[in-house]
């Protein structure tokens, strides 16, 4: 079956003279402008154009025009809408044997899945809350074939399995209509010289965006687009931008040579390219640098010539410095340094080196501890509902589960209660409902992180909640949190706020007995974060932070009770502590 069939456009222009003249068509849509002819890409096009589908499905042999859509992305369906168009073909291409397109018309917002339900995942039988695929959130209206009427309602998934699954066909990605009723608009394509690599086009704000080459995009007549040539490293070549007279940058239409590495392509009423000329040198005449934790390259910095660079690093000339760091936190990964390896062989235990011959330095470093989840709030839930714990979703690749870890005075000692995927980011205990006070059952959580090289976990660090097994009397909201001042650490002059009650600022103060990485959360009575603080490697001795009972945003916040939460993890590898403290703002 052939979806995308040429056709020619005289012979569409005579043969369906009227079918431009529906309003819903958009000024200066031509039929003779033609990018390919396509029965199901020109239903899915007449309907994202907001005509009906009795309309549609009787022009749906209409000839395709890319200038009226802009291709957002092959890799995933964010920000998918109601209107769009989606599209498969063969080698990410759109051609005239394969392929097939439908129109986006319906989008559903689907919660999570329920806490607590099981379901097979890559470490067995565990607890996974990660959301549903979101092909199940769209589904999509489509013509099948010439002849065949229209479909409506048809699940994105089941399209997704015939076209990928049974005819192995690729997701070319998502076109979106483009708006503004500014008529026709022109292909403008960016590329290197050389095959691939990037280059920056376009800007937010006085930000250059990085773009994979050969970029391209449909722009209107007289539109101003910055593009910036970058040297770069793509393939076994070290690629410098070359503004000689004869190269820089050309343009297809007539061949102008601009030498600056920055231009503002202004947009004609034709398609045009614009290619950045470069001239190579050999990678065998270069270094580069990067960082490795046993056999898994870890990210972070390396700092070459003065200058902090993300690891692996772009190429650079022999005899270039480059130092590693003593010690790094990477998506909350302690690693302290261990040598500089070439091709695999040790190479120096020194922090700094300055290689003469070209290759790849990888500074290897060894694992310390993995940290447990940032903004851990026991008060997802109120008073007499069910314990909630949320965090932060763990960004390391390294992490591959989290434990959830209890021990209730006078019930039982510690145990695992539950074993959550890496991408999970709450946990219910329905066994236990949240209180205002003391209890008999003081219940104490751990979440432990399993660091997946070398099955690892994040060293013990628990915190106090107040709860109780089973039902609990209702508790008026002037009751709420009266006495919370609650630790894994018992209180002492070490944390404290003053004044408390305060208005409008209050000071907190604390105290650390060797160099920490510390990190400060201050969330309101719902589980919001309102206040974060530090966030960074501090000295041992006493530190203080001055709050203003602002949030994040700069707003004001009303009186009421707020609950400091503050984490401090050793860099030495010592215990890490945990500490809660209630502040009591009254204006």
């Amino acid at each position: 079956m052939k979806h995308f069939q040429k056709i020619l456009k005289l012979v569409l222009f005579f043969s369906f003279p009227s079918l431009y003249s529906q309003t819903c068509i958009p000024s200066g849509f031509s039929p003779y402008y033609t990018d390919l002819g396509s029965i199901c890409f020109g239903y899915a096009q007449t309907r994202a154009f907001g005509c009906s589908d009795g309309y549609a499905a009787t022009v749906y042999t209409s000839t395709v025009n890319f200038s009226f859509f802009t291709r957002v992305s092959g890799e995933s369906l964010a920000g998918i809408a109601v209107g769009d168009i989606v599209v498969w073909g063969k080698n990410e291409l759109i051609d005239q044997d394969h392929g097939h397109a439908a129109y986006v018309s319906g989008v559903q917002v689907q919660s999570p899945q329920p806490v607590g339900s099981d379901r097979p995942g890559s470490l067995g039988n565990i607890v996974d809350k990660n959301p549903p695929t979101p092909f199940s959130a769209v589904t999509l209206d489509q013509v099948s074939a010439a002849g065949q009427s229209s479909s409506q309602g048809v699940s994105f998934q089941s399209v997704w399995n015939s076209r990928v699954v049974t005819n192995g066909d690729y997701f070319v990605g998502v076109y979106k209509p483009k708006t503004g009723g500014t008529g026709p608009t022109y292909k403008i394509t960016f590329k290197n010289s050389f095959a691939g690599g990037y280059m920056q086009v376009g800007k937010n704000g006085s930000t250059w965006i990085n773009r994979n080459t050969p970029y391209e995009e449909y722009f209107t007549y007289n539109a101003q687009i910055p593009a910036r040539a970058e040297d770069q490293n793509a393939g076994n070549y070290k690629w410098t931008f070359d503004a000689s007279s004869n190269a820089g940058w050309t343009n297809s239409s007539d061949q102008t040579v601009y030498t600056t590495r920055e231009i503002s392509v202004v947009v004609s009423n034709a398609a045009e390219t614009y290619t950045a000329h470069f001239a190579s040198q050999s990678a065998t005449s270069f270094v580069d640098f990067e960082n490795r934790s046993d056999t898994v390259h870890i990210g972070g910095v390396i700092t070459v010539a003065g200058v902090d660079r993300k690891s692996k690093t772009e190429q650079y000339s022999t005899g270039t410095t480059a130092t590693a760091k003593q010690n790094m936190t990477i998506d909350r990964v302690y690693y302290t340094f261990s040598q500089w390896k070439l091709n695999g062989s040790w190479y120096s235990y020194d922090l700094s080196i300055t290689p003469n011959n070209a290759g790849t330095y990888q500074a290897f470093y060894t694992f310390i501890d993995i940290m447990s989840p940032d903004e851990l709030n026991p008060y997802g839930n109120a008073v007499g509902q069910p314990i909630k714990i949320t965090w932060k979703l763990l960004t390391s690749s390294f992490a591959d589960q989290i434990q959830v870890w209890r021990k209730v005075k006078n019930v039982h000692s510690a145990m695992v209660i539950a074993t959550l995927s890496a991408t999970a980011t709450e946990y219910t205990d329905y066994d236990y409902q949240l209180t205002s006070g003391y209890t008999d059952n003081l219940i104490d959580y751990d979440m432990r992180v399993r660091y997946r090289v070398n099955n690892t976990y994040s060293d013990v660090n628990w915190f106090t909640v107040f709860g109780e097994m089973g039902a609990i009397a209702p508790i008026t909201p002037k009751d709420q949190f009266e006495r919370l001042s609650v630790s894994n650490v018992p209180k002492s002059s070490s944390f404290s706020a003053y004044p408390n009650p305060f208005n409008p600022s209050t000071t907190i103060s604390y105290t650390l007995e060797r160099p920490s990485y510390v990190e400060m959360n201050i969330f309101d009575l719902t589980g919001r974060v309102v206040g974060k603080f530090a966030y960074e490697n501090q000295s041992a001795g006493v530190h203080q932070i001055t709050w203003h009972s602002k949030d994040q945003s700069g707003m004001v916040l009303s009186s009421g009770t707020y609950v400091v939460r503050f984490a401090s993890f050793p860099l030495d590898g010592s215990r890490p502590q945990t500490l809660y403290h209630k502040l009591l703002l009254l204006k």
